[in-house]
């Protein structure tokens, strides 16, 4: 287990500076002592922040989304272990002292890849499979169920190439598709051993590479899965090790897509958290005559 972690993130443009800059006075409060480093294309917005450590942003790949691992692989060089938070996160909670995380990426919302991938595409279907069909369905098997008659093969035509994509990186590979784990992306920790860190992100940047020239420039979780099968680096559910990532409170839009999709009511501080960035009207929040919600 491993203490000697920070933070790192990526901001560039205007929006998501001041968005790393409400992150960093957030982590100040929280995560006393505990650094902070920021990727950026403006490191001198982040001057007046103490515990930030700002670099410049050197993109490797055309996307953000997969440059998450090349700003980890780069804080690896000073820690040992590196926690991605997207920019325009918060932490709502002070962070306990003691948090640490085992050798591998560990990760929130973690299931099979198999499993996402099926239940994405069953979602986009007039009529459902059985969701106990959805968990045992290998994933080599995923790519045809855009033959099913009650599919609109559009709506599915992306994910089964991207299936389609796995399938062929995996087997080139030598790894097993059904042993990849799904993630989400907007906070997770990668703690690699200096002697395999090179192979690991090696394997990373060659596997985001074909996912580029597939046309896929998000979903970074998929090659990160990949490469850390590749090379036998464990991926962990949070609960699996301890659950360091849920030992404290963090506000994202997408935990507030599922509440609204849940038909749960947003707490006062969601709705100032997305006012704050002007995207209340998106999520059908409307203040009255006086401000209140």
């Amino acid at each position: 287990m491993c203490n000697d972690f920070c933070f790192v993130t990526i901001a560039v443009g205007e929006e998501y500076v001041q968005c790393a800059k409400r992150l960093a006075k957030d982590l100040e409060t929280h995560a006393k002592g505990r650094g902070f480093v920021v990727f950026t294309d403006d490191p001198s917005r982040f001057e007046s922040n103490n515990n930030v450590k700002s670099l410049i942003y050197e993109p490797l790949h055309k996307s953000i989304y997969l440059d998450k691992a090349t700003v980890i692989e780069k804080t690896l060089e000073f820690h040992q272990a590196a926690v991605f938070i997207d920019a325009d996160s918060r932490i709502l909670s002070d962070i306990p002292e003691g948090i640490s995380f085992n050798e591998g990426i560990t990760c929130l919302s973690c299931c099979s890849l198999a499993k996402n991938c099926a239940v994405r595409i069953n979602s986009r279907l007039r009529i459902r499979l059985p969701f106990t069909f959805l968990m045992s369905i290998p994933f080599k098997f995923i790519k045809y169920m855009r033959f099913l008659p009650h599919v609109n093969r559009e709506k599915v035509r992306k994910i089964v190439q991207k299936v389609m994509l796995v399938e062929k990186v995996c087997g080139d590979k030598g790894v097993d598709p059904d042993k990849l784990r799904f993630f989400n992306e907007f906070l997770f920790a990668v703690k690699i051993d200096k002697k395999a860190r090179e192979d690991f992100f090696d394997a990373y940047h060659q596997i985001a590479e074909e996912f580029e020239s597939g046309g896929f420039f998000a979903g970074e979780n998929v090659p990160l899965s990949i490469a850390a099968l590749v090379v036998g680096l464990p991926v962990y559910h949070t609960v699996e090790v301890g659950d360091p990532l849920r030992s404290f409170k963090y506000f994202k839009d997408r935990i507030v897509n599922g509440k609204l999709r849940r038909g749960d009511r947003l707490t006062q501080t969601e709705r100032m958290f997305l006012e704050e960035r002007g995207r209340a009207a998106e999520f059908g929040i409307e203040k009255n005559a006086n401000g209140a919600d």
